[in-house]
């Protein structure tokens, strides 16, 4: 179904909501009146009223019948409880209680709460199999306990701009400090800060508490054909897009001076809406916030207009809701035009999946940031398994092999825009590994889980080597997808992918940077070259780091026997403890042979001419963040 919504109408439904607040229909609740039952809560205290009221709610019973102990600083398993009865009070039933991955759970009064905030989504834990139930809370923490509630129960929850110079935009805290302060639970600790380090007292997190029961509940009917645009990116009204299509899910906007868009409009909601089934009934994700009120808008960049300033691109809007900025100019190298059956599925794909990530543990800078574009590209694969395209950017990944899995455009250390193709887009390429890890590992669940599972802040990286499965070596893997990702043998549309490869390694873009093989040999190998017999080094710059690899090449002429020799440093150049497997892979005519694998010694491996000798050596060692570099020595001669 298409929409006309005049623009007047939209600016009239929005006119009572600020761009730094939260939307303004909701129903506020009122404190139940009551008798302060503790003791060693001063009259004069300013959690005075706050502590009353949730002890009438049944929110606390206190650290006995007559004391509160506010000064005492709130442990994890009190805050499960205080959430899971919070949750109780606003829902009007408990919570089920569900099972938990976590083996230091207590037999006390929290043991059923930490589950049903479980179940809720409220918490992950501190790690996959911790809660920690005795450590303190602190306010960064409390803000995403909070937050998590309130979006368990109202689907969404505002992230308006914070005044908080304390809380970083790469804080994983920060859309839910954005939450709790739309909701004036709080207000920080100064005009300018937030504190978010501090440890949470019983009597602040009383007041925090009584001031998330005061902000009541959203009051607004939505129907399935009706978008709630006062629920929604209040942009619609800033820029001059009118015109819509919606489904259950999703709202693709265009503006007027675009022409008309409809057909574009429906095949990309109809390829977000498949990709939307496919997360949800496949990968087991959960619902991204917003999608009540349709609140997942898509705005389509054309030709004309306004929305020719969208830049592509994906954010959360001031409600805290995902949008998707989607150019579909003929210039853009991302869409196929004219348009036509599945012409922009790749892309939209991933976009999608960008806007399950809203709410993800893995902040979007940093170290962490390379799972959030190689799971969407990943994504990809897993939805359109017989597609090519959308393997293009694996060629960033085989190219520079060299640079740590969890290397961006944002974390190499130099102005991006200095970089060449391939290191720019490294963290797209990462699908490599994740492909490898579902068709060999098993590992498709595990993957998109860890957006739900993994603890806040974690290292993906770190996370998927501890929980990928307790009989997957994750080190193992890496070494063994290495050995087949050199010679491009990893997945099932391997000769796509090496198509790609060879087009960017000929592309003006990559500025040289083609790194695919760290050297190549001739017939003799190292021995051919004076001085003969000589151990070898990787240059420098090529020296594998962390969760890397290595691929160096001989190139075969005539029948016989290497000897390959491999020598590995003991520690890497910030003397972290190495962990180099070295695999010998011979390609005779596309067949390739795995059988010899070296973690320090000498092989003899048979070729014939017309061969491809390979020794790659991948780099695993107990490092799951920045770029130090491992070195070894080698010898490859007959």
């Amino acid at each position: 179904m298409i929409r006309k919504v005049l623009l007047v109408a939209i600016v009239a439904a929005l006119t009572a909501t600020s761009l730094n607040t939260a939307p303004a229909a909701a129903v506020a609740l009122v404190c139940p009146p009551g008798t302060m039952p503790f003791d060693d809560v001063a009259d004069d205290s300013f959690a005075f009223d706050d502590v009353t009221c949730i002890f009438e709610l049944g929110v606390t019973k206190g650290t006995s019948k007559t004391t509160y102990s506010p000064k005492d600083f709130v442990t994890r398993e009190q805050m499960a409880s205080f959430i899971a009865r919070l949750y109780e009070v606003l829902n009007g039933s408990p919570a089920p209680i569900a099972a938990t991955p976590f083996t230091d759970m207590p037999q006390n009064f929290a043991t059923d709460d930490i589950g049903r905030i479980y179940g809720l989504g409220v918490t992950t834990g501190t790690s996959f199999d911790k809660y920690s139930p005795n450590d303190f809370v602190t306010r960064e923490q409390m803000a995403s306990f909070l937050a998590r509630l309130r979006r368990s129960l109202e689907g969404f929850c505002a992230s308006p701009e914070i005044p908080f110079t304390d809380v970083p935009d790469t804080s994983f805290a920060r859309l839910d400090v954005a939450c709790i302060f739309g909701l004036a639970v709080t207000t920080g600790t100064t005009k300018t800060t937030y504190s978010p380090s501090d440890f949470v007292t019983r009597e602040q997190m009383a007041s925090f508490l009584a001031r998330l029961y005061r902000a009541g509940s959203r009051d607004v009917v939505h129907t399935p054909d009706t978008p709630d645009t006062s629920a929604c990116d209040l942009r619609t009204a800033l820029l001059d897009v009118d015109e819509v299509v919606t489904s259950d899910h999703i709202a693709v906007w265009w503006g007027p001076g675009s022409g008309d868009l409809s057909s574009v409009a429906s095949l990309v909601l109809t390829d977000m809406e498949a990709a939307w089934a496919k997360a949800i009934g496949t990968l087991g994700l959960s619902s991204p916030p917003g999608t009540p009120q349709y609140c997942t808008n898509i705005y389509l960049a054309g030709t004309g207009g306004s929305t020719d300033a969208l830049n592509r691109g994906f954010g959360t809007d001031v409600n805290g809701v995902p949008f998707v900025n989607l150019p579909i100019d003929d210039a853009d190298d991302f869409l196929i035009t004219p348009p036509g059956p599945n012409s922009y599925s790749a892309f939209t794909a991933h976009e999608i999946m960008h806007v399950f990530q809203v709410g993800s543990p893995f902040p979007s800078t940093g170290d962490h940031a390379w799972y959030l574009e190689a799971t969407s590209e990943w994504f990809v694969d897993i939805l359109y398994p017989t597609d090519t395209d959308g393997l293009d950017t694996v060629a960033a990944y085989l190219l520079n092999p060299q640079l740590p899995l969890w290397a961006t455009r944002y974390n190499q250390g130099v102005d991006q825009a200095t970089l060449s193709w391939s290191r720019r887009f490294h963290d797209f390429g990462a699908q490599a590994f994740l492909i490898w890890l579902s068709d060999n590992a098993a590992a498709t669940p595990t993957i998109a889980d860890a957006f739900r599972l993994a603890p806040d802040g974690a290292l993906p990286q770190e996370w998927l080597f501890d929980n990928l499965a307790p009989s997957v070596d994750m080190a193992a893997e890496y070494a063994e997808f290495a050995a087949h990702a050199a010679t491009v043998d990893f997945s099932r549309n391997a000769a796509a992918i090496e198509t790609h490869v060879a087009d960017w390694e000929v592309a003006a873009l990559n500025d040289g940077d083609v790194n695919t093989q760290t050297a190549v040999w001739g017939d003799t190998g190292t021995d051919g070259v004076d001085p003969p017999m000589t151990w070898r080094r990787p240059p420098a710059a090529l020296r594998p780091a962390a969760w890397a690899y290595n691929a160096i090449r001989v190139d075969v002429t005539t029948n016989g026997t290497f000897t390959v020799d491999f020598n590995p440093d003991a520690t890497g150049s910030a003397l972290t403890a190495s962990a180099l497997t070295a695999s010998i892979v011979v390609n005779r005519a596309g067949v390739r042979d795995y059988t010899h694998s070296l973690v320090g010694g000498t092989a003899a491996v048979p070729v014939l001419a017309g061969d491809e000798l390979w020794l790659v050596v991948a780099s695993t060692p107990d490092l799951f963040s920045g770029s130090e570099v491992f070195d070894y020595q080698y010898r490859i001669y007959r």
